[in-house]
């Protein structure tokens, strides 16, 4: 028997949760479920059009909630609050908010701030995200997370690099709503191409890199993305023509 608390916490959608209600039941041997609030026991004749409609509520509960937070989140960006997840370079430090709380802000980590820098160097220098993967596993410096046995990751992999290098908050800038959620059932983020408002505030805080220096690098990812080779796109001397020079 599994026993819990009420039906929105077994299941926020209704087909994940008589699916797997009629899963468990149809287990050798049969497990049953026992909903603590509602008193249902999934082995009794009548729990399944009880169970149904309860299933349906707690999904519409779920969708409120969703909808909530959502104008919880567009609310909070049109005002210029932004969330500050954590991010390589930087610490999250609380600092008084001016109406007698705390917030917290993202503050610089010169030890980490410092392999930012050379990473951003070695790019512009000619180096690959492949080539900045390498040494810095080779160096074993922590990518900020962690192996699932609770040790430092020192594994850096190029598709790693280059989205440490993307994230415009380096160069003291943020980009809120990149991503969104058009489904509230299964959470699956999707890039945002114009479906939700995008909210821009630059010098947000202390930059690591400068803005010139990180548009560079975003020039020379994006051109590695079309298949060119090399830092920079081939150049060579025009010897005549309106273009000669």
């Amino acid at each position: 028997m599994i026993i819990t608390k009420a039906v929105s916490r077994f299941a926020r959608n209704l087909m994940d949760c008589i699916g797997w209600v009629e899963a468990l039941q149809n287990h050798d041997p049969p497990i049953r479920v026992f909903f603590e609030t509602e008193h249902i026991d999934t082995m009794s004749q009548t729990s399944g059009i009880i169970l149904f409609v309860l299933a349906m509520v707690a999904q519409e509960e779920s969708h409120m909630k969703s909808e909530a937070i959502l104008l919880s989140l567009e609310w909070r960006f049109s005002r210029g609050r932004f969330l500050t997840p954590r991010l390589f370079g930087y610490d999250k430090v609380e600092v008084p908010d001016g109406y007698g709380g705390h917030k917290k802000v993202l503050q610089v980590n010169e030890n980490e701030a410092r392999v930012v820098r050379w990473m951003y160097s070695m790019l512009l220098g000619g180096g690959t995200p492949e080539e900045i993967a390498d040494v810095l596993t080779e160096l074993a410096i922590p990518t900020g997370g962690r192996r699932r046995d609770g040790t430092l990751n020192t594994h850096w992999s190029a598709g790693g690099v280059v989205s440490t290098m993307r994230n415009e908050r380096h160069c003291g800038d943020v980009l809120a709503r990149k991503t969104y959620t058009p489904n509230y059932k299964d959470h699956k983020a999707k890039k945002n191409n114009g479906k939700k408002n995008k909210y821009f505030q630059p010098d947000h805080h202390g930059a690591i890199v400068s803005r010139s220096t990180w548009n560079a690098a975003q020039r020379i990812l994006n051109s590695r993305r079309y298949g060119h080779e090399g830092t920079y796109l081939l150049m060579r001397v025009i010897d005549r023509g309106a273009l000669a020079g």
